[in-house]
């Protein structure tokens, strides 16, 4: 699942642009490709400005450094991308000699939205490596005086946001279910959307009732009266970014239909017949569309949303001379 599994093209149709007049100058609908471009365009353009990946991507070999004084705060990195998922491999390697895997449960994510990563090493493990000085395994002591290692940890991760799916079952005569998230505990609250598998049973209105890091309900406002399937997806992208992103594809569409009410480059049209005549004005002008007073009110919404969005996401660098 990704992010283009909740903003789709329907969904645009039916909200931020309800009502629009979206069909070409011959009358045929706007193509589905147009909506999933603009998507794809807000979502890329939001991950750059706000530094964050949203669909889960998938990063092998990025390489940190290591530095003696680390030590002294459980060796944190951060990692490129962010959100993190989670670690899949670390290992330890010096220039391009032979590399040695670390036990994952070392690494520990305790702010997934940072991209924070410490080393915090396990009993259980612990004793087949050999620490001096507080470096792991080969330096830090009178015959390796190093201090700092380029390119020493690799790590392979997960970035972005998470995305989930699966069916729940209501049994007969019941009202909610308890769906257990696959996977490590979310880190924030989801979004969670359902819908029948099939059949409803006299079942009505699916949807999350309580929500849960690890755990979440699905109610109905009415029992089936037989055991009823509800498909039911989650993600941890908060609807102030799912906001942004459907305000930001929006626009396209609103600029490109705008420009075709009553035709291209038409702006007023006049009829006449035996005296009688009829005139019609529009909002297009010769550097504006029909849809222009919409798009600048999607426009001051995004620049309401966007700020916040940086305040949390948006990682500050800070420099000490």
């Amino acid at each position: 699942m990704s992010i283009f599994d909740f903003v789709t093209p329907q969904r645009l149709r039916q909200t931020y642009l309800g009502g629009i007049d979206l069909t070409t100058d011959q009358g045929s609908p706007f193509s589905d490709f147009l909506l999933t471009d603009a998507i794809k365009q807000a979502v890329s353009s939001l991950e750059m400005e706000l530094g964050i990946v949203i669909d889960p991507l998938r990063v092998v070999g990025e390489r940190h450094d290591a530095n003696a004084k680390d030590r002294e705060s459980f060796w944190p990195w951060h990692l490129n991308h962010r959100p993190v998922v989670n670690i899949t491999e670390v290992k330890l390697q010096i220039g391009n000699n032979p590399f040695m895997v670390m036990p994952l449960s070392w690494f520990n994510v305790n702010e997934p939205e940072a991209g924070i990563v410490n080393l915090v090493p396990t009993s259980e493990s612990i004793g087949s490596y050999f620490f001096r000085s507080g470096m792991p395994l080969v330096f830090g002591d009178i015959f390796n005086p190093y201090v700092n290692v380029p390119g020493y940890w690799g790590v392979d991760y997960i970035a972005g946001f998470r995305f989930e799916d699966g069916i729940a079952t209501i049994k007969a005569g019941q009202t909610s279910v308890d769906v257990t998230i696959p996977g490590a505990t979310l880190s924030t609250k989801p979004i969670v959307e359902c819908e029948f598998t099939g059949a409803s049973n006299g079942a009505l209105n699916p949807k999350m009732k309580i929500a849960g890091t690890k755990v979440f309900t699905i109610g109905v406002s009415q029992a089936p009266t037989q055991d009823t399937q509800i498909t039911w997806k989650l993600t941890t992208v908060e609807p102030a970014l799912i906001k942004a992103i459907s305000l930001m594809a929006s626009i396209l569409p609103l600029g490109v239909s705008g420009n075709l009410v009553f035709g291209a480059g038409i702006s007023n049209f006049s009829l006449g017949v035996d005296g009688l005549s009829q005139s019609i004005s529009t909002t297009k002008s010769g550097d504006a569309g029909a849809y222009n007073a919409l798009i600048k009110q999607y426009q001051a919404e995004l620049a309401q949303v966007i700020p916040q969005l940086k305040a949390k996401y948006r990682a500050m660098n800070i420099a000490i001379i």
